[in-house]
């Protein structure tokens, strides 16, 4: 994370030690290319350092959701800042497609949509996606769902148990 990022910021790091880092647009360029994570806010760089140190990170990010939305911006942020979305083998790939109805977004992120509200389905794409041996994290994202949607604890600790 840098400060000096808006016109006002940067003059004012300019006379500070602030200014040994230069211009932020070359230095975000400079991490990302580095493979360092870009963080724009202090919470970010918080939980990024949190989870970098929780985990052991071997691959990419896989993102699942039952909207399609909260997937394609999660995609955004996790490129954007430096981080890498998983690329699913073709066996994934093939297994999502089985499960999933074409409407839905089967590679990554991957958008189950009402699929998803199937326990049996969401518990097989979420094994399916923790199988693939590009996937180093999962997230599952989803921002409304119906009253009676439950994650049964079994589910929840099949999740947790990986």
């Amino acid at each position: 994370m840098k400060s000096g990022r808006s016109s006002v910021a940067d003059k004012a790091s300019a006379s500070h030690t602030g200014s040994m880092a230069g211009d932020y647009r070359v230095f975000a360029s400079a991490m990302r290319q580095a493979g360092a994570v870009v963080a724009e806010t202090p919470i970010e760089l918080m939980d990024s350092a949190m989870t970098l140190a929780k985990f052991e990170v071997r691959g990419g990010v896989a993102v699942l959701t039952i909207q399609a939305g909260l997937g394609i911006v999660a995609a955004d942020i996790i490129e954007t800042s430096g981080g890498r979305l998983a690329k699913f083998g073709d066996g994934t790939v093939r297994k999502l497609k089985s499960l999933l109805p074409p409407i839905t977004l089967r590679e990554n992120p991957v958008d189950m949509s009402f699929s998803g509200l199937d326990l049996r389905v969401f518990a097989e794409v979420i094994d399916t996606v923790c199988q693939d041996e590009d996937a180093g994290i999962v997230m599952f994202l989803y921002a409304v769902a119906p009253p009676s949607w439950v994650l049964p604890a079994e589910v929840v600790s099949q999740i947790m148990g990986r």
